[in-house]
C-alpha cells in the first residue's frame, strides 16, 4: 500500500522515483521533478496523508512522526551514488544479502541491480555465513 501511494503522489505532483527503500522504521526516497510545477512539499504532504490515513485506520497507530529530513541535490551531487546508497540500506541493516532480494525497494528509472552496481559490495558486520 505504501508503495502504491508513493507512486500515486509522484504521478499527481509530477515526480519520477529514482530510488526508494521502505525500511522497518523509516523510508528513503530519491525523486526528481519532471514539471515546472513539481512541488516537493505538496508531494510529501500528499504521500504522508495517504499512507498515514490508511495506517491509522488499519492499526489505530500514527505512521509518521512530525517533521522529516530532506536534502535538495546540487548539480554536482552524485545522483547514481546516492541512489545506490539507498538500495544498499537493507543489506547494511542485515535484512537481506543483496539489494535485489529486498521486496520493498524500487525505482522508475533503473533496476535495483543497476543501482546497486554503482557502489561496490560491502558485506555487513556479523557472521559471514549468513550472507552467502
Amino acid at each position: 500500500m505504501t508503495i502504491d501511494q508513493l507512486l500515486r503522489a509522484c504521478r499527481k505532483h509530477g515526480f519520477v522515483i529514482i530510488a526508494y527503500v521502505l525500511m522497518p522504521d523509516h523510508i528513503h526516497v530519491l525523486i526528481e521533478g519532471l514539471r515546472d510545477d513539481s512541488d516537493f512539499v505538496k508531494w510529501l504532504n500528499l504521500f504522508r496523508q495517504l499512507t498515514g490515513y490508511w495506517e491509522k485506520h488499519r492499526t489505530n497507530h500514527q505512521l509518521w512522526e512530525e517533521g522529516y529530513w530532506d536534502y535538495t541535490l546540487r548539480d554536482d551531487d552524485p545522483v547514481p551514488g546516492i541512489a545506490s546508497y539507498i538500495v544498499w540500506n537493507p543489506v547494511e541493516a542485515r535484512l537481506v544479502a543483496r539489494p535485489e532480494l529486498y521486496p520493498y525497494a524500487g525505482s522508475q528509472t533503473a533496476t535495483i541491480a543497476e543501482l546497486a552496481a554503482v557502489m561496490p559490495y560491502r558485506p555487513p558486520v556479523g557472521d559471514p555465513a549468513l550472507w552467502h
